[in-house]
């Protein structure tokens, strides 16, 4: 994230301005650790130029001090002083996209993809729902492999630095086209009914169809002979 100038939580009084300037006086930041106070929920560092770097968002406290000041003759004028800022670092708000294969056939294996460049370290979580002709969604158990239209969301946990984030994509499995295969065509004529039956042959395993030939079952044909 972006570094923090913790000066910018503090006024010196104005009196003590002419000896800063001067460099007669020592300002010095600290960050207070957990165990020095324990409102402090953040983790982070202070750099030497008073930048707080955070790993951790949350409560910090700040504590500015600032030592005697002395005249020419070198008697002290001002004492030593300290105060203490709260400052409350918030979460921001991360980032994340999701891809879609550009063409799904219903048989096809498919691979559904998601990166984020706040949330890093977490893995994202896939929900799937289907469109429904009305407009509405419904959801499903896992990633879907029948012909429609599907939503897919996914999602990043939080982290150290960032809320969790989702992002959501639209893709459509299309339908298979069946190749038919038929039965023997050629028949000797017997006088008894015969017919020829055809199958899909690209039938994924399992799939069943139900079949309907019309003007299959004949038992009349010119020229029966050779």
């Amino acid at each position: 994230g972006n570094a923090i100038d913790v000066t910018e939580l503090f006024t010196l009084d104005s009196a003590l301005k002419p000896y800063l300037d001067s460099n007669r006086v020592a300002v010095t930041y600290n960050l207070l650790s957990e165990a020095e106070d324990t409102e402090v929920t953040g983790e982070g560092t202070l750099t030497a130029d008073h930048k707080l770097m955070v790993t951790k968002c949350g409560i910090f406290k700040i504590k500015v001090t600032t030592g005697i000041v002395y005249d020419e003759e070198n008697d002290p004028i001002y004492g030593a002083g300290e105060v203490t800022a709260t400052l409350t670092v918030a979460k921001a708000k991360g980032t994340s996209s999701v891809r879609v294969p550009d063409a799904v056939t219903y048989g096809d294996t498919y691979t559904v993809t998601a990166s984020s460049d706040t949330n890093t370290g977490t893995n994202p979580v896939f929900t799937y729902a289907k469109n429904l002709p009305d407009g509405t969604s419904e959801a499903l158990t896992g990633q879907p492999k029948d012909a429609g239209t599907y939503i897919v969301t996914a999602y990043f946990a939080a982290t150290d630095l960032y809320e969790t984030c989702d992002a959501t994509a639209v893709f459509t499995i299309q339908p298979r086209a069946a190749v038919l295969g038929w039965s023997g065509t050629e028949f000797i004529y017997n006088g008894k009914e015969q017919s020829v039956t055809a199958t899909v042959i690209n039938a994924l395993s399992g799939d069943t169809f139900d079949l309907k030939c019309a003007g299959n079952k004949e038992t009349d044909v010119s020229d029966q002979y050779k």
